[in-house]
């Protein structure tokens, strides 16, 4: 979070990695996972944020962090699931 905070995407998307490697199957990672994505985007790599959304739906769609995923990739794309099928 200190990495983000500082704008430093790269450190952060590092961390992160660091954190899904060592906590596998634990809210940890999930939170990894989420915080991945967000910092995609706020790098402003679109594309990347999207993928990293997507993953963390497909990885942890019981999560209760599923619906801000949604949201966000409707932001970024500007579709809703319905319409990307």
């Amino acid at each position: 979070d200190m990495y983000m905070r500082a704008k430093d995407y790269p450190k952060a998307l590092e961390a992160m990695g660091k954190v899904r490697e060592q906590f596998v199957g634990t809210p940890f990672a999930e939170l990894a996972d989420i915080y991945t994505a967000l910092i995609h985007q706020r790098a402003g790599d679109t594309a990347k944020a999207v993928s990293a959304y997507e993953e963390f739906l497909k990885n942890h769609p019981d999560s209760e962090d599923s619906e801000y995923a949604r949201l966000q990739i409707i932001k970024l794309t500007g579709k809703t699931n319905e319409e990307s099928k």
